[in-house]
């Protein structure tokens, strides 16, 4: 055992676990009881809650059934479903690190990660939204 871990199993532990999630680290529990790891890391790691998990995939649903509107992603135009299928796969690889809908829409929905491009919406009628503004409204709809 290092010194580090037995700084968690000292009676002392509550005055330096604060120091230390001060300090940019947080305590994570592991096989041989709580170790340090960075904040970026542990946030990395949470999971959505069910409930956000949920509105994420009604949102997915919602977006699939449309048929008013393709989705314009690095110049090229998709049907709702491709549309649909593409955010899944952005959800299904990003899900461990974000924890609400909305952080899934700003951060994967908004723009390409490949060539910097904003998707956009383009509607029967020619008029076209930004994805994000699209996603975030039809996110509003979808209920906890």
């Amino acid at each position: 055992m290092n010194k580090r871990s037995r700084v968690f199993s000292c009676a002392a532990r509550w005055c330096v676990v604060p120091a230390l999630l001060m300090a940019g680290q947080v305590a994570v529990p592991g096989p041989e009881g709580m170790r340090l790891a960075p904040a970026w890391l542990a946030q990395a790691l949470a999971e959505p809650s069910p409930q956000e998990a949920r509105r994420v995939e009604t949102l997915l649903a919602r977006v699939q059934a449309r048929s008013d509107m393709s989705f314009i992603r690095n110049g090229s135009s998709h049907d709702a479903s491709q549309a649909a299928r593409f955010l899944r796969a952005k959800w299904d690889k990003a899900r461990g690190g974000l924890q609400t809908a909305e952080q899934f829409v700003e951060q994967e929905c908004t723009r390409s990660s490949t060539t910097g491009q904003a998707y956009k919406v383009r509607f029967k009628d020619g008029s076209e939204k930004p994805a994000r503004d699209f996603l975030l409204d039809e996110l509003r709809q979808v209920k906890g």
